[in-house]
């Protein structure tokens, strides 16, 4: 489910990004790739890492660990 966060965030870009770029938009698609660049990647990472550990449960170990996987050497 967290690649949704990403796909979302890249059809974004494509929908809002797209459109500027091809009406020669060069100011708002300035503006549009700075408020599009980092802060979406930083929205993305918040909630990739907020669904992995929602998966994993929180503060219970390792996803093998939890499900009983061990090592054997």
């Amino acid at each position: 489910m967290d690649h949704g966060a990403w796909a979302l965030q890249w059809l974004l870009h494509v929908a809002v990004l797209g459109p500027l770029y091809m009406a020669d938009q060069v100011a708002a698609l300035g503006v549009a790739t700075l408020l599009l660049g980092k802060p979406s990647v930083v929205v993305a990472l918040a909630v990739t890492w907020w669904l992995v550990r929602r998966d994993l449960g929180a503060g219970t170990g390792s996803g093998a660990a939890r499900d009983g996987y061990t090592h054997s050497p």
